[in-house]
């Protein structure tokens, strides 16, 4: 169930992101480098918060990482 709830809230995450980056179109590289570093540490937090072990956190914060930009790549291509 923690599994479940994490992934879910990693999701979130994930897509403040995305919006924020799709509002923040003509920002440079950098600074959508160091959003994407706060959100990933932002998950990071919330995964160990929730009881995982800093080894779980950080797998389980890259799979939802991969997983949502995976996801959303396939739907800007089939859009």
């Amino acid at each position: 169930m923690r599994l479940y709830i994490i992934v879910l809230i990693q999701i979130l995450i994930w897509s403040v992101f995305s919006f924020i980056k799709w509002i923040s179109r003509s920002d440079g590289l950098l600074s959508k480098a160091i959003l994407l570093l706060i959100c990933s540490y932002f998950a990071f937090l919330c995964a160990q918060k929730i009881g995982f072990t800093r080894k779980k956190s950080v797998g389980i914060t890259l799979l939802t990482l991969f997983l949502f930009f995976s996801c959303e790549r396939l739907f800007w291509v089939v859009t």
